[in-house]
């Protein structure tokens, strides 16, 4: 029995993704079956597939699958699992390795622990874009900058999912809501999504704007993962006592830490990677059950949906031009729809 999937031999760019047939895997003790649905696209697998991510492919002369997210429907379970059934719509939580459990193949396997169900009511496409964005947003916004009602928050890059899921948590939380992104294309949507400002970085000066927003006694929390020269300005523009979070993948200009400023007002300047937290069973479960909570109240971040799983290595091309709003999400099947506000 065979299943098809996203496979790549060598490194580069989306052209070196393939459709191939892949065998339909048995689940061992511990593990689930998922006939998958729809699966997020992220830039991690981007950085993946160029071989310059994190992970590396296992044994890329065999070929390697890709893929943080995905949602799907449990066909079969392996001995001892006990939270899930056949029938059951699950997500992936996004913390295992996707060189050891890929999302982009029609029938994947994941560890029990791997898997959380869908909310009620929920589509695929929602699932499959959920768990990566709201995890890093909640390890960020809820564990380290611990973001408060009344607190001023900068989103740089909001428009991306990470940015867009942070934005409503940290409206959720009671945060005033700065967000930035290029130019003012982006404004509208954004305040749609719930920001309570707008800075649009090539046209304005973020320091400037941040510090007139907040009644020159800056923000709290500065989420940022463009990086590079504007640090300085960034911490100029954060409160006494504030923090500044780095993460993703900041762009190729190197980061020179910004000490006078942390020293002077007693910042915190954290690098931040979501698998600090999401291998601390504890931390994640917390963290699961606070985002289901938020999910029925935040508006879907779902930009751009694919047809077809042989749509896939197209989705990931759309991706490397890094012109979506929002997530990227191929559905396998017809998924339902979503609530993205229209562009």
């Amino acid at each position: 029995m065979s299943a098809k999937g996203v496979i790549f031999h060598e490194y580069g760019d989306s052209s070196k993704l393939k459709i191939e047939d892949v065998p339909i895997e048995e689940p061992t003790k511990g593990h689930v079956r998922v006939k998958m649905m729809a699966v997020g696209l992220n830039r991690a697998e981007v950085v993946f597939v160029e071989g310059k991510f994190t992970e590396q492919p296992k044994d890329l002369r065999k070929g390697s699958s890709l893929g943080y997210e995905g949602a799907g429907i449990v066909d079969k379970v392996g001995e001892g699992v006990k939270k899930f059934k056949v029938g059951d719509r699950v997500a992936v939580l996004c913390n295992v390795l996707m060189s050891e459990y890929p999302t982009n193949m029609e029938e994947c396997i994941f560890p029990e622990y791997a898997l959380v169900k869908m909310l009620d009511g929920q589509s695929f496409q929602d699932a499959a874009s959920t768990w990566l964005a709201y995890l890093t947003a909640y390890f960020a916004l809820v564990t380290n900058a611990k973001l408060k009602k009344g607190d001023w928050a900068v989103i740089t890059a909001a428009g991306s999912s990470a940015g867009l899921a942070a934005v409503q948590m940290a409206k959720y939380l009671g945060a005033n809501v700065i967000a930035t992104s290029r130019t003012s294309s982006k404004r509208d949507l954004l305040m749609k999504f719930g920001a309570d400002r707008f800075i649009a970085t090539n046209e304005e000066d973020i320091k400037e704007k941040i510090l007139e927003y907040t009644g020159g006694k800056g923000a709290h929390l500065i989420y940022d993962s463009v990086g590079g020269d504007w640090l300085e300005k960034l911490a100029d523009a954060t409160a006494v006592r504030g923090i500044i979070i780095e993460y993703g993948k900041p762009g190729p200009k190197p980061m020179i830490l910004p000490y006078y400023q942390c020293f002077s007002k007693f910042l915190t300047f954290k690098v931040y990677f979501m698998a600090e937290y999401t291998t601390l069973p504890d931390c994640l479960e917390e963290a699961v059950q606070f985002i289901n909570k938020l999910l029925p109240k935040t508006q879907s971040i779902v930009g751009k949906t694919f047809k077809g799983i042989e749509q896939l290595p197209e989705g990931h091309k759309f991706l490397e031009g890094n012109n979506v709003f929002g997530k990227a999400v191929v559905e396998f099947s017809d998924c339902g729809k979503t609530s993205m506000p229209s562009q």
